[in-house]
């Protein structure tokens, strides 16, 4: 029986309701803003058409943490861009709204980047010459890979927000 001024309804969606956890909103909102970054850096290379705009160092750095890959050939530009930016923020509403798909694609795309780098790190580090030409793209890949690994814990550790259990 129920009480008075409640239905099955109002209980069901109580229940269904989940609270999301700040990590997955910092989560949620980081992949937002490197859909923007994708898009802003798209836009930027094609209203400029500037060889300088796309040869600048600050430029392929934050391209390289936005969409975890170099800037694109020009010709490849207007297709690769907005698709990484289509996945950055479809993932991003689905970390928002506790979808376990997106939980699941961020952290298999997450895991997957971190273990091929740190594979990488220790197969050519250790045993062939080093694979970046710079301390600044070792300190830029360092950087997406840390981010990766908190990503990937994170999204781990709060599997009860998208209904696994313990």
């Amino acid at each position: 029986m129920n009480p008075v001024g409640s239905s099955p309804y109002r209980e069901r969606q109580a229940r269904q309701r989940k609270e999301r956890p700040l990590s997955v909103t910092l989560i949620a909102m980081f992949q937002f803003s490197r859909a923007v970054a994708v898009l802003l850096i798209f836009l930027f290379t094609s209203v400029f058409h500037d060889e300088a705009f796309g040869s600048a160092i600050s430029v392929k750095i934050l391209t390289y943490i936005a969409a975890r890959q170099p800037l694109p050939p020009a010709a490849l530009l207007p297709i690769i861009m907005p698709l990484i930016a289509a996945y950055l923020s479809t993932t991003g509403f689905g970390l928002w709204f506790l979808k376990k798909w997106a939980r699941n694609l961020v952290m298999v795309t997450s895991g997957g980047t971190a273990v091929l780098w740190i594979r990488a790190f220790i197969y050519y580090g250790a045993i062939k010459e080093p694979i970046f030409k710079s301390d600044l793209q070792c300190q830029t890949v360092m950087v997406v890979v840390l981010l990766d690994i908190i990503v990937f814990a994170y999204l781990y550790m709060e599997g009860r927000a998208f209904g696994e259990s313990d």
